[in-house]
C-alpha cells in the first residue's frame, strides 16, 4: 500500500520531476537499513544519551509529508544500545542587494520561485569587506532559506548567474558612464522607469558554498565523538 506525500508547487518540470519519487523511496530505504544495524529513529519525547559515532546528511519525510533536508545522528549508549536522530535543517546562503533595494529583491525572488518553499528575510550580518567593519558596521543582506539541498542548488544557479552579468556589466558601464557624464548632466528630459526585472540589483552572494552537513553541524553546534 502506497502513501502519497506532498510534491512542492511549481510549473510542469517541477511536478513530472522524475527523481522525486526515487528521493522518497530512498529515505524509506535509509531508515530501514538502519534500523537492521540496529539504529532505529528515535522519536519520542524522552531523553537518552549516547555517544556520537556517525553522522551523515540525509532526507527525511516531515510531518506534512514533504520531503525535507536533514541530519542523521548515530548514538551508542553505555548500556551498548544504538540509536539514530534525524534533525531536519534548512540549508541557506545569503545574497547582497543594491542598497535600498533590499525588499524588490525579496518581492522579485519570492515570486520568481513561487514554486519552491523559500523563506525570504532581510538580516544584517559583519561584512570584512566593509570599510570600517571592525567599529562594528553591519552589512544589510537577504537570507534564502530551503526545504531541500535541490531547491537551494535551483535557486543558487539562478542568483550566480545574475551576480556574474551584474559585475561584468558595471565594468562596462564605469567607462560609459565616465564618457557620458556631461551629456546626463545636461540631459533633463528623462524621466522615472519602471524596472521589472529586479535581477539587476543582486550583487554578491555569501556563504553559497559551505557543505550542508558542515553548515549543519555548526550551526547545531553538533559533533561526533561527544556524548
Amino acid at each position: 500500500m502506497s502513501s502519497r506525500f506532498a510534491r512542492p508547487r511549481g510549473d510542469d518540470e517541477d511536478r513530472s520531476d522524475e527523481n522525486y519519487e526515487s528521493r522518497v523511496n530512498a529515505a524509506r530505504f535509509n531508515d530501514n537499513l538502519d534500523v537492521r544495524f540496529g539504529y532505529a529513529k528515535h522519536t519520542e519525547v524522552v531523553e537518552k544519551v549516547g555517544w556520537m559515532v556517525n553522522m551523515q546528511p540525509a532526507e527525511v519525510i516531515d510531518e506534512e509529508k514533504r520531503l525535507v533536508s536533514a541530519m542523521d545522528y548515530y548514538f551508542i549508549q553505555e548500556d551498548g544500545g544504538r540509536f539514530k536522530v534525524s534533525i531536519p535543517y534548512q540549508p541557506y546562503f545569503f545574497v547582497r542587494a543594491t542598497a535600498g533595494c533590499e525588499q524588490d529583491v525579496c518581492t522579485f525572488l519570492s515570486k520568481k520561485f513561487s514554486n519552491l518553499c523559500m523563506t525570504v528575510e532581510q538580516v544584517s550580518k559583519e561584512d570584512l569587506d566593509l570599510q570600517n567593519h571592525l567599529i562594528g558596521l553591519q552589512q544589510a543582506y537577504i537570507k534564502l532559506s530551503f526545504l531541500t539541498s535541490g531547491d537551494m542548488i535551483k535557486v543558487k544557479k539562478f542568483v550566480t548567474s545574475a551576480v556574474n552579468k551584474n559585475k561584468s556589466k558595471d565594468e562596462h558601464q564605469d567607462v560609459y558612464r565616465e564618457m557620458m557624464a556631461p551629456v546626463n548632466a545636461a540631459n533633463t528630459s528623462t524621466g522615472p522607469k519602471v524596472l521589472t526585472d529586479h535581477s539587476v540589483h543582486l550583487l554578491d552572494l555569501r556563504e553559497y558554498d559551505v557543505p550542508y552537513n558542515v553548515r549543519a553541524n555548526i550551526d547545531k553546534d553538533l559533533f561526533v565523538a561527544h556524548w
